[in-house]
């Protein structure tokens, strides 16, 4: 536990240093830099070579700091549609990571929602269907 605590704070300097920043959801929204989970963390920023730089130090130094290794091998960049591809490449060879173009899902709920807000979750009332249905068999 205080071991997420030290990525946080690590992330929060970045943050009020200017070296990071985050994503914001819709305008007046305050920006997140980071989603920590369990033994998964996302993190969010600017599209930057700066910020790549920025990012892959705050992971060195939590490296560092606390004995545990980032797996580069399963952690992955995504970014939004309008970066340039040379810009990508840039931020992948910082980073040490590979791009994935879409997750189908991620902790059982898909990643990218789009516009609608029902369709990307059918498979949810299907799956529940499909269960009660073979109770009832």
């Amino acid at each position: 536990m205080f071991v997420i605590e030290g990525l946080s704070a690590l992330l929060r300097i970045a943050e009020t240093t200017g070296r990071m920043q985050g994503h914001q959801i819709c305008s007046g929204a305050p920006l997140v830099s980071n989603l920590l989970f369990a033994d998964d963390s996302i993190l969010f920023c600017k599209a930057s070579v700066a910020q790549a730089e920025a990012v892959k130090e705050v992971l060195g130094v939590y490296e560092r700091a606390s004995g545990q290794a980032i797996n580069v091998h399963k952690s992955n960049v995504v970014f939004a549609k309008r970066i340039p591809s040379s810009r990508r490449e840039e931020i992948l060879i910082i980073l040490d990571m590979w791009e994935v173009l879409s997750h189908e899902k991620y902790l059982g709920l898909p990643t990218f929602v789009g516009r609608s807000r029902k369709k990307p979750f059918l498979f949810i009332k299907d799956k529940i269907s499909r269960r009660l249905s073979s109770w009832m068999d």
